[in-house]
This record gives structure tokens, C-alpha cells and sequence, in this order.
């Protein structure tokens, strides 16, 4: 009998041991885990900011060249717009006059 409860007794101890590393390797591999987590996710947030900024760029360069083109198109419609009224004006003038003269001359 004595032999028997110093042989589950030893068993004990052996067990509590194995319990123990056990649990120092299952906290070892939850460390390195979340180490490798964070350089992961370290990577993929400098990898989005990054992105990010050249989507920016992209975004400026291009409202920059709307903003170029639309202020050449504005000139374009201006040039336009005065070339008409130059035309537009004389042919106003000489009807005003004929008209004027036509009502002087009544």
C-alpha cells in the first residue's frame, strides 16, 4: 500500500510537472503570437498609410489638372464670349445708328 501511494504521489508530481511546462510553452507560443501580430499588423498599417498618401497625391495631381483645365476652358468661353460681343457690338452700333438716322432724318 505504501508503495502504491508513493507511486501515485510520484505520478502526482510528474503530472504537476508536465502541467507546468505545459502551460510555460502555451504562454511562450501565445507571446511569439502576438508579437508576430503586431509586426503583421505593424507591416499592413505602414503598407495602407502609404498607399493612402499616393491615393492623395494622385488625387491632388488630378484636381490639380481639372482646376488648369477648367480655368483654360473658362479662358476659352471668355475669349468666346468677347469675340461675340465685339461682333455683336458693331453690328448694334451700325442698327443704332441707321436707326438714329433714319428717325433724324424723318
Amino acid at each position: 500500500m505504501e508503495d502504491l501511494t508513493g507511486e501515485i504521489i510520484r505520478l502526482d508530481q510528474e503530472i504537476q510537472k508536465l502541467l507546468n511546462e505545459c502551460d510555460q510553452k502555451y504562454r511562450s507560443i501565445i507571446k511569439e503570437a502576438e508579437e508576430k501580430h503586431s509586426k503583421i499588423m505593424d507591416h499592413y498599417l505602414k503598407l495602407l498609410n502609404r498607399k493612402k498618401t499616393e491615393m492623395e497625391q494622385k488625387f491632388r495631381q488630378e484636381l490639380k489638372m481639372y482646376a488648369q483645365n477648367s480655368k483654360k476652358e473658362a479662358d476659352r468661353q471668355i475669349e468666346k464670349l468677347k469675340k461675340s460681343f465685339e461682333e455683336k457690338k458693331d453690328s448694334l452700333t451700325y442698327e443704332l445708328f441707321n436707326t438714329l438716322k433714319k428717325e433724324i432724318c424723318r
